[in-house]
């Protein structure tokens, strides 16, 4: 499964999420940023909370098997496209439905207020 990031990582993960049915636990420290954002978030942690929901990523965000994985990152690599990965995927049960679950590097559940891009908001 693939789709394009246009309105933020959190809001794009969780559409891809539902619609295969599966969960995902991803590292926050994973997920790519631009070097001015992560400059940015190194002055101030609270920007973290508006870039990971920021819009016009420009990004595919997609999901393979483990054992495909490194295939897949290599014929990136060879494209001339880096490859990220980010968490993995987990089955829901009746305690943890389909769903994204973000957390930081302490392994602390992160919750934000908009895991999206509000165009008019």
């Amino acid at each position: 499964a693939a789709m394009d990031i246009s309105v933020g990582f959190g809001g794009d993960a969780v559409k891809l999420l539902n619609a295969a049915g599966l969960r995902a636990r991803v590292e926050l420290a994973d997920v790519p940023r631009a070097g001015a954002v992560s400059a940015a978030i190194a002055r101030d942690a609270s920007l973290a909370e508006r870039a990971l929901p920021g819009g016009d990523d420009y990004e595919v965000l997609f999901a393979c098997a483990p054992e495909h994985f490194p295939a897949f990152a290599a014929a990136g690599r060879a494209a001339g496209f880096p490859v990220s990965k980010l968490g993995k995927l987990e089955a829901p049960d009746a305690r943890r439905p389909p769903g994204l679950t973000l957390v930081d590097a302490q392994g602390r559940v992160k919750a934000f207020a908009t895991q999206r891009f509000e165009h008019f908001r």
